[in-house]
């Protein structure tokens, strides 16, 4: 699972990208069910375009309920200020 640095990662650019609930949503995906909702289910992310100092590919995930919280600013980023 990802990593929430919460206050301790300090930047100072813009990220621009949808709202992942809108992506999710126009794919398709509906809210979980209470019934799967024990499952704990997660939005997993990889990435394999530049190499990682550990591996070769770069990979993180976020409960779902958190990528699907209309009330939670999640984005999927596609641009950086710099």
């Amino acid at each position: 699972m990802g990593i929430d640095w919460f206050d301790g990662a300090v930047m100072n650019c813009t990220w621009e990208g949808p709202r992942l609930n809108d992506v999710l949503l126009h794919a398709g995906v509906d809210k979980v069910s209470d019934e799967d909702k024990q499952q704990q289910k997660h939005v997993q992310f990889a990435s394999y375009g530049t190499e990682t100092q550990d591996d070769s590919w770069y990979g993180g995930s976020i409960p779902f309920d958190r990528a699907t919280d209309p009330d939670t600013d999640v984005i999927l980023a596609v641009k950086v200020s710099e």
